[in-house]
């Protein structure tokens, strides 16, 4: 009998919510399939399908500290960042934007992210009509691709009586 390589084993502890999701994923495949499949089968080729750009994400998650270091030096050095980069440094966006629900982020900040983010968008390489549409329907109608727009207000003694809001 030949020797087949050993395998490790991995024990995770999963919330109720994950535990339902890999049983109904191992009840469908097992329909698919004609025989039982168990979950531990199912949590494995999930693992092992899982894009190498979520496994970069998590790992760059893993020290928030340094990893915005290291994006801010890129960001300073005029270095492009990784998609997993742009992905962690909108997680920390939202995070942030969350934190603060009490106490308003600056609607200056809020522009600054937007166009940064924009600039992004009009940088792309290859564009996804259908997940383009998905995230630009969550922004602010101003700051979708393709309006013309003027700067914001910043309000003074000039824009007294003006709508505040970016006239498009």
């Amino acid at each position: 009998m030949p020797d087949q390589p050993q395998t490790q084993t991995l024990s995770l502890r999963i919330s109720e919510g994950l535990r339902k999701r890999l049983d109904h994923i191992r009840k469908v495949t097992s329909l698919r399939k004609g025989e039982d499949v168990s979950t531990s089968e199912i949590a494995k080729q999930l693992l092992e399908s899982s894009p190498a750009d979520r496994l970069e994400v998590t790992e760059l998650i893993r020290e928030p500290t340094e990893c915005l270091l290291r994006i801010r030096k890129k960001c300073e050095a005029e270095q492009p960042l990784s998609l997993a980069e742009w992905t962690v440094l909108a997680y920390y966006v939202q995070q942030g934007a969350r934190c603060h629900l009490h106490t308003p982020v600056s609607r200056e900040s809020c522009i600054a992210f937007l166009e940064a983010f924009q600039a992004v968008y009009k940088l792309r390489k290859k564009p996804n009509p259908g997940k383009d549409e998905y995230y630009l329907t969550k922004l602010p109608s101003e700051f979708r691709p393709g309006r013309q727009c003027s700067p914001p207000a910043r309000g003074g003694a000039a824009d007294r009586g003006r709508n505040s809001t970016t006239a498009c």
